[in-house]
């Protein structure tokens, strides 16, 4: 891993190689939530259909205020005014809407507040100034939000043609490993990574199989690989990836697959390999939990993006003041975990560098910072931008 290409020349190398044909399926708009729309959808309807009373009032005809208010002594509902409340449609031979707040009964007939002016179309909105035929109503690439759906239903469609998710199978491997809930004893360590990986992935709209941990054994492996290839559009076997005794995986994968990179200048993690088998993309993830966090971070949430064909978006950005050193080595993009306080109306960050801190310390971190891979020497007072992983202590 001399040469150790760029999280951008790694992202390179996938697009260059790795074609992933995505199918569709027609699915229940109510069941649509967080799903990628295959198409552009436009709607059938035109809303309102006709004109409707755009605020709760009572419809009345523009005509008897051209003088001013009107004797309404002799006013009956039906067929002087009638009540329109927002959204409804009422008699033709009305055209205009007072609020109902302008409008007062005294011993039953009606009056106005003083200055009322009444023009044809006051308060009325007309037809299809909510919603046309024609008009669109959700891109192609766009992730349901609930307000897509209702916009859907309201243009005339129950169904929806969107993205079959990814299958993503993880595979978590060493001979150390025991899942979760059981407690560790020497020479132990937990399996928490399937957890973490599993959820951002389903959060980005992936399907996620996570198989059971695999020892450090050729054979178990290589049968989880099989497994994994029938089924899956993206694997990603953790662990393994470096240069340990029990470290298998890279080399069954350069012998199994197309070998596409090893060595990414990203650390934590700087060993992730990646592979190709027919249109199943590999990803080697290193073990360590803060290692497979970056990996998350830069390389398999742009994955899932590029099965879907839609952008990554960055986090959002925060102007931080270091309150120490922060120096990023030259020819890595380093991770840096930040714990980001807020005095006197200014952010001020500590970084945790993941080479000495507590794991907790990292994980417990509400802000992060990449280094360029130009290397990096700031100083306590110098400003960054940080990226926010726990939006609820910027408020």
């Amino acid at each position: 891993m001399s040469e150790l290409c760029s999280k951008e020349e790694a992202l390179e190398t996938i697009d260059h190689n790795w074609y992933p044909r995505p199918q569709t399926e027609l699915v229940e708009v109510k069941s649509a939530l967080g799903r990628v729309v295959a198409r552009d959808y436009f709607s059938t309807n035109t809303l309102p259909v006709f004109r409707s009373a755009q605020m709760d009032g009572y419809a009345v005809r523009a005509a008897d205020f051209v003088k001013g208010h009107p004797d309404t002594a002799s006013f009956r509902e039906g067929q002087d005014y009638a009540r329109a409340d927002m959204g409804d449609d009422f008699d033709d031979k009305f055209d205009a809407v007072i609020l109902v707040e302008e409008v007062n009964f005294s011993q039953g007939i009606m009056g106005f507040s003083p200055g009322l002016v009444v023009k044809p179309g006051l308060n009325v909105r007309s037809a299809g100034s909510q919603l046309a035929e024609g008009e669109l109503l959700v891109a192609k690439g766009r992730t349901l939000l609930p307000r897509d759906l209702g916009f859907l239903q309201m243009g005339g469609h129950d169904f929806v043609e969107v993205f079959c998710k990814p299958k993503v199978a993880f595979i978590p491997t060493g001979s150390e490993l025991i899942a979760a809930g059981l407690k560790p004893q020497r020479g132990q360590n937990l399996e928490s990574n399937s957890l973490m990986v599993s959820e951002t992935l389903k959060a980005l709209g992936a399907e996620v199989w996570c198989l059971p941990i695999v020892k450090d054994s050729p054979e178990v492996l290589e049968d989880a690989l099989d497994r994994a290839l029938a089924w899956a559009d993206l694997i990603i076997i953790n662990g393994g990836s470096s240069k340990g005794g029990d470290d298998h995986n890279a080399r069954i994968l350069k012998n199994k697959t197309k070998f596409l990179l090893q060595g990414v200048a990203a650390a934590p993690g700087k060993p992730l390999g990646l592979y190709l088998s027919g249109t199943v993309l590999l990803v080697n993830l290193p073990g360590p939990m803060i290692a497979a966090f970056y990996g998350l971070e830069w390389c398999l949430g742009a994955i899932v993006n590029k099965f879907f064909k839609r952008p990554t978006v960055p986090r959002a950005t925060v102007k931080v003041t270091l309150t120490e050193a922060l120096q990023g080595p030259k020819g890595l993009s380093f991770l840096f975990n930040l714990m980001v306080t807020r005095k006197n109306g200014q952010y001020l960050a500590s970084p945790l560098d993941p080479r000495s801190a507590r794991t907790y310390q990292g994980i417990a971190a509400n802000a992060l910072y990449m280094t360029k891979i130009e290397g990096e020497n700031l100083e306590a007072g110098d400003e960054i931008l940080a990226q926010i992983v726990r939006a609820e202590d910027f408020v």
